[in-house]
């Protein structure tokens, strides 16, 4: 039966969250883009709302399930859903996002600084010219790995096998052929002895008979084992391995996943530790007044450095153009473009503190209550990082190592607890499972900007409120939506105690978790995560303030 509630609910939270993506990019967008680039617009609302709706599936499927097993009562095909959802991504990440790079990137005539722009037909044409041999490479890959061997599933299958007893003596056989089954194989006995009396009505006076069941000799496979009853086998069970073909599509969002995967474990790792750290070092070191006297001899120094960076630009402007008509990836032109972002960090680095100046002198020291909201945001990012840390050691470790075979149970449920308590109560159940699930984005994306700041090889793209460009919005909506697909596999195992028998748990817990080749890959990213998170920790706690990067007013050039 369909759930009408469910459905209107669930097209409602979908425009919703539209709106929120189109609120997303004119906040943050820069006022030279206002009214002119709609196509990357477009893609980045979309893009955003695919993220947020690849998160919210799991909510939504353990509503529409209702815990039971088998067919949803709530009616929405959540399976079909979910893999058009995740196919849609896969689409914007590799084909829509690098063609639309391409083709602002093919806006400039590289070769020549006299030459016209190129038109849009020029522009198309570049973007085809990039795009199609990326796409080939990329399938390339896929199906070598596919057609390679690693196109499996290996599912860990026990089989159960019994002889049919006479039901004559209900009493006795009835024993043998129901209970012990219902007890035997559909436990781990082996090995044990089990006493098993029948339920079954008895005769006058009869007193109720037992039976002992003794495990027989295994036959050398690993696994087997029989129980039975004065030495005759009743019940075999045989685990075994079976390896099950998966369709293209699955395999491919497989793959995909797992290179949002180590996106989602390095820079999630990173910015779980820093997020809190740096924003109450904000707040420690927010903007406070300054006299007119500290405020001149600071914007000097500025200027100073503005103009040092001003002829470094042009050096380095020239070098890039110069470079860029040879080859674009022998080892000069690598070191340029290295230099080329270096500069623009340096810029970035520049307009922060010129506006932290002019925020202490003009405004003296900014908007109070926004300050302590930040230190509340603080307190709060420490707190979420410390409940996520507690419960991957508690229940997603254990988890991970029981699916591989381990004897290891989780410790405590933990978080799903929190959920599975909450479920019942209107917006608080969905409100707590969005805040844990997107404190990990904000991670994601702080991540990027701390490691970007810090290695010359990643490009950054800072989100700054009225003054993002398009290429910036596109950049953080890509690594939004690309790591969404991890995120979702990640909610999947430390929430499944919350999400039992949904057809999320089908997809990645069946499918795509026990990929052959690939899989271990998933598990290893979880142990990377928390790598990244203890290092960030400890290098934040050896680094002093003063001492960041970001902090300093002083390029080496």
């Amino acid at each position: 039966m369909v759930n009408l509630t469910l459905i209107i609910t669930s097209v409602l939270f979908a425009v919703l969250v539209i709106i929120g993506a189109i609120y997303f990019v004119v906040y943050f967008q820069s006022p030279t883009d206002k009214w002119v680039a709609w196509f990357p617009k477009v893609i980045v609302i979309l893009s955003l709302s695919l993220a947020a709706w690849n998160i919210f599936l799991l909510p939504l499927d353990v509503a529409n399930q209702s815990g039971s097993v088998g067919a949803s009562p709530g009616g929405i095909p959540i399976q079909t859903l979910t893999l058009a959802f995740y196919a849609t991504s896969i689409i914007i990440v590799l084909v829509v996002m690098p063609f639309t790079v391409f083709y602002y990137e093919g806006e400039d005539n590289k070769d020549d600084e006299d030459a016209p722009k190129r038109s849009a037909s020029g522009q198309f044409g570049y973007a085809i010219k990039w795009i199609i041999p990326t796409l080939a490479f990329i399938a390339g890959i896929v199906a070598a790995m596919y057609w390679g061997g690693l196109g499996y599933a290996q599912i860990s299958t026990t089989y159960l096998q019994s002889p049919l007893f006479d039901t004559t003596d209900l009493e006795a056989n009835s024993l043998a052929g129901f209970y012990t089954f219902q007890f035997y194989c559909n436990t781990t006995a082996v090995g044990k002895t089990i006493t098993l009396t029948p339920r079954v009505p008895l005769a006058v006076n009869a007193s109720a008979p037992t039976y002992t069941v003794t495990p027989a000799g295994t036959s050398g496979s690993p696994g087997f084992g029989c129980a039975s009853v004065s030495g005759t086998p009743i019940c075999c069970a045989v685990t075994a391995v079976n390896e099950v073909v998966v369709s293209v599509g699955v395999f491919v969002i497989a793959v995909i996943t797992l290179l949002g995967w180590i996106i989602f474990a390095v820079f999630g790792g990173v910015g779980m530790a820093s997020l809190p750290y740096d924003m109450l070092n904000e707040f420690q070191h927010r903007p406070k007044p300054i006299s007119s006297t500290e405020y001149a001899e600071r914007k000097v120094k500025i200027g100073q450095q503005a103009q040092l960076l001003m002829e470094v630009g042009k050096t380095v402007n020239q070098e890039v153009k110069e470079a860029a008509r040879g080859n674009s990836f022998n080892k000069r032109y690598r070191v340029i473009k290295n230099r080329e972002r270096q500069f623009r960090k340096d810029v970035i680095i520049l307009d922060y503190h010129y506006k932290k100046l002019e925020e202490c002198y003009r405004f003296q020291s900014g908007n109070i209550l926004l300050q302590y909201i930040k230190l509340f945001l603080a307190c709060l990012s420490t707190l979420l990082t410390l409940l996520w840390t507690i419960h991957i050691g508690l229940y997603v470790i254990p988890s991970l190592l029981q699916q591989r075979g381990q004897a290891v149970n989780p410790v405590s449920p933990f978080l799903n607890d929190m959920l599975n308590l909450t479920q019942g109560v209107p917006v608080v159940g969905i409100f707590l499972y969005a805040l844990f699930t997107f404190y990990l984005l904000f991670c994601v994306l702080k991540g990027n900007a701390k490691l970007g700041m810090r290695l010359v090889f990643i490009t950054v793209h800072p989100l700054v409120v009225g003054e993002t460009l398009m290429s910036g919005l596109v950049f953080n909506a890509g690594i939004i939506l690309l790591c969404s697909l991890p995120l979702a596999q990640f909610c999947n195992v430390a929430f499944a105690g919350y999400a039992q028998y949904t057809s999320n748990q089908s997809i990645f817990g069946v499918s795509i978790s026990t990929l052959k080749g690939i899989s271990v890959g998933f598990d290893v990213c979880v142990y990377v995560m928390l790598g990244f998170m203890v290092i960030t920790f400890f290098y934040n706690m050896y680094n002093p303030y003063k001492k960041e990067k970001e902090n300093q007013l002083k390029f080496n050039w």
